[in-house]
This record gives C-alpha cells, sequence and structure tokens, in this order.
C-alpha cells in the first residue's frame, strides 16, 4: 500500500476521505493508496475529477516487483538556481518542451484574458473614486450655498472666516474618513472575490497554483487619503473669504 496526496476534487468524485484507502489501475497492475492528506490544487492537475499523487520511486519499485514495465515520465520538474539554463534543452530528451515559471508568469501577465479584466478593474477603482471625490465637492458647494444665511449671521456675529470653515470642514471630514475607509475595506474584498474569478491561462482555465493577491498599500492608502482630504480642502477654500454680512443677510430676509 502506498502512501499519497488526493485533490479535493478528486474526494469528491469518489466520495473517499482522508485516511481512506482507494485503488487505482498503473499499466494494468491495481495500486492500493492510503489517503494522508489533502490539498486544494496541485500543479499540472486541472481536470474536474482531480487526482490522486503518489511518489514515483514507490510505484516504479512495485510495477518491478509485479514483473511489470516502468511507468511512463511525462513531465520532470528540476529546481535551478536561477533562470533556465540555455543549454537545458539539448539536454532532455527530443520533442521535450521546456517550461519554467517564471516564463509561466510573464505569460500570464501579458495574456489579454488576464490582462484586460485587471486593467478594467483598475479604471473602475480610479473612476469610483473620482466621482467619490466630485460628489463630496458638489455636495460642499450645495451645503454652502444653502448656509448662506447662517455663515452671513455668523460673520456679523464676530466668527472669523477660519473657524467657520473649520466647523465646515470637520463636518465634511466626519463624512469623508468613515467613506474612504469603507471603499477601501469594500476593495479588499472585491479584490479577493473578483480577480481570482477572473484571471484565467491562455487556455481559459483557472491556474495553478491559484493567484496571489498582492495589494498596492501604498496606492491604495493615497487614493483613500485623497478621497478623504480633498473635499474638506474644497472646504474650506469655500470659506476662505469673509461674506458681506449685511448683503445676506438682506438677501435672505429677501427670499
Amino acid at each position: 500500500m502506498l502512501p499519497g496526496l488526493a485533490t479535493q476534487r478528486y474526494l469528491a468524485a469518489s466520495n473517499a476521505s482522508v485516511g481512506s484507502t482507494v485503488q487505482t489501475f498503473i499499466d494494468g497492475a491495481v495500486v492500493s493508496v492510503k489517503i494522508v492528506a489533502a490539498v486544494s490544487h496541485f500543479p499540472t492537475v486541472s481536470g474536474s475529477g482531480g487526482a490522486l499523487i503518489v511518489d514515483l520511486g514507490s510505484v516504479q519499485a512495485m510495477l518491478v516487483r509485479s514483473a511489470l514495465a516502468p511507468a511512463p515520465v511525462t513531465q520532470w520538474w528540476l529546481a535551478t538556481p536561477g533562470p533556465v539554463p540555455p543549454g537545458l534543452s539539448r539536454l532532455v530528451p527530443p520533442g521535450s518542451a521546456v517550461t519554467s515559471a517564471s516564463g509561466t508568469t510573464a505569460a500570464m501577465l501579458t495574456d489579454p484574458l488576464s490582462t484586460v479584466p485587471q486593467q478594467g478593474l483598475l479604471a473602475i477603482t480610479i473612476a469610483a473614486a473620482v466621482l467619490a471625490i466630485t460628489g463630496f465637492c458638489v455636495s460642499i458647494a450645495a451645503g454652502v450655498r444653502q448656509r448662506r444665511a447662517e455663515n452671513a449671521l455668523l460673520a456679523a456675529l464676530g466668527v472669523a472666516p477660519r473657524a467657520a470653515a473649520g466647523q465646515l470642514c470637520l463636518e465634511k471630514l466626519m463624512l469623508s474618513v468613515p467613506s474612504a475607509l469603507a471603499g477601501l475595506v469594500l476593495g479588499v474584498v472585491l479584490a479577493e472575490l473578483l480577480v481570482p474569478a477572473i484571471t484565467l491561462t491562455a487556455a481559459a482555465t483557472r491556474p495553478v497554483p491559484p493567484v496571489v493577491i498582492q495589494f498596492g498599500w501604498s496606492q491604495a492608502l493615497l487614493l483613500a487619503l485623497a478621497v478623504a482630504v480633498l473635499p474638506v480642502l474644497a472646504a474650506a477654500l469655500t470659506l476662505a473669504r469673509r461674506p458681506d454680512a449685511a448683503a445676506e443677510l438682506r438677501a435672505a430676509e429677501a427670499a
């Protein structure tokens, strides 16, 4: 009996679990495999039925003991200290293809199936930030028009423009900062859900190993800071000058 790993898809398809013993056929020989652990993904395994993973040397030794031919090897995984050596393709059997992790990564980063959706998400992020800032600024401008009489009364009572601007800035800051933080959290959640779903290989399948999401926290925090601060600056600029208190009060009474 050989120890082996099983993918989650294999366990679901065979109604097995960790600790179960299953039988499989290799070149006509019945091989009993005890599942000692389960993995969610495994390189080169992309079928819907999953796979069993066992040690090649143990399988070959069992076949030799059964007077059977060794199982053919279709793939070799090699570890190199750096990039793929230039002469490696001449050392492998004829007709073999050499691929590398760095080459696969570069191909996925330039593949339209992966890059276009991710660029679309980036464009949506920038558009959402611009819309948020614009919405805050429009709200501030409308609020200033509605509060002209109040601001004129405060000015007539001797309240400095900086104090009135500080009050408005604090009010807008209490709205923009929670909105920026909520947008940042929502962006992280959407990235965790959408990026793995839309990142595909050239064969339109999910990559194995799965996608690793790396957040550009410096850019994200700068964008969130802009969403939080720019509306406050806009509020400060709208009240930077002292209004004509008498004219504003007369206009308020006439209205």
